[in-house]
């Protein structure tokens, strides 16, 4: 099983888990990859976990 929470914080999304994340805007851009804590700017993103 993959217990995983994410959300969204002040200039950043939170991972929770230790999944790598892929984040992507609403035009289907791929904009970042991590675990933990990703900067972001403020906006509408997709997380695929």
């Amino acid at each position: 099983e993959n217990d995983v929470v994410v959300f969204g914080a002040e200039g950043k999304i939170v991972v929770k888990g230790e999944t790598l994340a892929n984040v992507y805007n609403t035009a289907g851009a791929l904009v970042a990859t991590g675990k933990g804590d990703i900067n972001c700017a403020a906006g509408l993103y997709i997380v695929k976990v």
